[in-house]
């Protein structure tokens, strides 16, 4: 089905800016979902605080190889979908739940450690404690995010960015809205103070994935390729270019959190809050760049699938020009 030749937007500044401001949106939604966490709880004290953010980013840990690895599937798909392959492209979206549903049994395989690991890190007992509760919650939805993750990239490949950017838009209403019902108990509920943080994250996410999930599914199964025609090869191909940029992801990540809970966690719970908080803040500051990095992904792929490869550096030029001047 489908397989005419899809039609090929030339690279410009406007192509790259059209693709990359959903996906800028996006991404500045996570930021207001971290911030957020944190403003709610700051009333319960520092501790919370400390928590709350650094918690989020140990949860994080569990989920940045497999998001390396998703990140591949807009390109893949970006390419079969410059061919005019779109159910070739989808294929790649089924390949990414794939993975989101190993995060998800990695997640869990986690739990019964996250005690002891956050107890061994040298946090004062009431953040220790806090945090566990926090990581026990929050990481049950490491599946569900790595879903949206996948998806979103998926769509993205075909240029359609603004899907992601519902999602996570979504997911942040809600997450807001739940944060305030969780933590200080409104409509009835128990206050839950750190915990509620983290049960209105993975609520949040769960939700937003099973929107998202339930689209793609209509999508495909009108097409009449709901999750058939799978191939192994393709999933290794997906692995193996996806694991070293994964492990990459892993590896930059893995070194500013050993910072974080080795040297400023031993400042105290004042010090942790604050760069909790500030960390925060500073990502809104390159989530445009790397929205924009990510759409000159996709033009490259949508490029090369048109056979179009003398484009590329041109496309390369233009997304390096743009990151540079932000």
């Amino acid at each position: 089905l489908m397989q005419a030749p899809a039609s090929f937007t030339p690279i410009s500044l406007s192509a790259l800016l059209t693709l990359a401001w959903p996906v800028v949106v996006s991404r500045m939604s996570q930021t207001v979902i971290t911030l957020s966490d944190a403003a709610m709880v700051s009333s319960l004290g520092e501790e919370a605080i400390a928590a709350t953010t650094t918690g989020g980013l140990n949860a994080f840990l569990v989920m940045i190889l497999p998001m390396g690895l998703v990140f591949l599937v807009g390109s893949f798909a970006a390419q079969l979908f410059g061919q005019g392959d779109f159910a070739g492209a989808r294929r790649y979206g089924w390949y990414g739940l794939a993975l989101a549903a190993l995060t998800e049994l990695l997640a869990l395989a986690s739990l019964p450690v996250v005690g002891l690991v956050v107890g061994s890190i040298g946090f004062s007992e009431g953040v220790a404690a806090a945090m566990s509760q926090y990581l026990l919650l929050r990481l049950l939805s490491a599946g569900p995010a790595i879903g949206i993750e996948a998806l979103g990239s998926y769509y993205g490949g075909l240029g359609r960015t603004q899907i992601q950017m519902r999602t996570n838009l979504l997911a942040m209403a809600l997450n807001v809205a739940l944060n305030w019902v969780l933590i200080h108990g409104k409509l009835g509920c128990p206050a839950l103070g750190v915990a509620g943080a983290a049960l209105a994250s993975t609520l949040a996410t769960s939700i937003a994935f099973a929107c998202v999930f339930a689209y793609f599914l209509r999508e495909a199964r009108r097409a009449g390729s709901a999750g058939r025609s799978l191939r192994k090869s393709e999933f290794v191909r997906l692995l193996r270019f996806g694991l070293p940029n994964g492990i990459n992801w892993t590896f930059e990540f893995l070194a500013f959190l050993l910072f974080q809970n080795l040297v400023v966690g031993t400042l105290g719970t004042t010090a942790l809050a604050a760069f909790g908080v500030v960390i925060a803040l500073n990502s809104a500051s390159f989530m445009p760049a790397f929205g924009i990095s990510s759409a000159g992904a996709i033009l490259v792929g949508q490029a090369i699938g048109a056979g179009r490869k003398d484009e590329v550096p041109r496309a390369f030029r233009i997304t390096l020009g743009t990151v540079m001047s932000w």
